[in-house]
């Protein structure tokens, strides 16, 4: 499948991130010391996404090897990632609500611009699954994957971040 090495490319990067992320938790946590509710929305929503997109990079290379169509391999798989980032999107802004502290952590700008790129990305994977306007090829389908990554990635230096203001 054409791609295939770039979706597993991301495949270990998620893995990688998910590992790391487990292994600063274990580092710290001190004795019986439970994790602050906002350190476990973190760490939660991190290993989260990083294994929707383990998911998300293996999820085109089974269609294709199962001998689904092109059309219909971009379709439920821009399509299930057009669904995540609704439901990243909507579970961000009640979070941002109802935690305080959220909004300590992500200041408004950052997260408006991170909530825009998100809609971007939604717009985008959604007329990739749809075929309207936007070629079907894994290319696309990358963008979005990135995207998800890219806030995997983000959501790793928060972590890292609060923690090491916090020793």
């Amino acid at each position: 499948m054409e791609g295939s090495d770039y979706l597993l490319t991301c495949a270990e990067v998620a893995v990688a991130l998910a590992g790391f992320s487990a292994l600063v938790v274990a580092v710290r946590q001190r004795g019986d010391d439970e994790l602050a509710p906002l350190d476990r929305s973190l760490v939660s929503s991190l290993i989260e996404r990083s294994l929707v997109a383990v998911f998300f990079s293996f999820l085109p290379i089974l269609l294709h090897g199962l001998g689904i169509s092109p059309a219909r391999v971009w379709f439920v798989t821009s399509g299930g990632l057009s669904a995540y980032v609704v439901t990243l999107a909507w579970r961000g802004a009640v979070l941002r609500k109802r935690e305080p502290q959220f909004s300590e952590l992500i200041s408004g700008p950052i997260f408006y611009i991170i909530w825009a790129l998100g809609l971007f990305v939604l717009a985008l994977q959604s007329a990739h699954a749809l075929g309207l306007g936007v070629q079907q090829s894994v290319w696309w389908y990358l963008v979005g994957l990135t995207w998800l990554l890219v806030s995997v990635g983000y959501l790793f230096y928060l972590a890292i971040r609060g923690w090491a203001r916090a020793a």
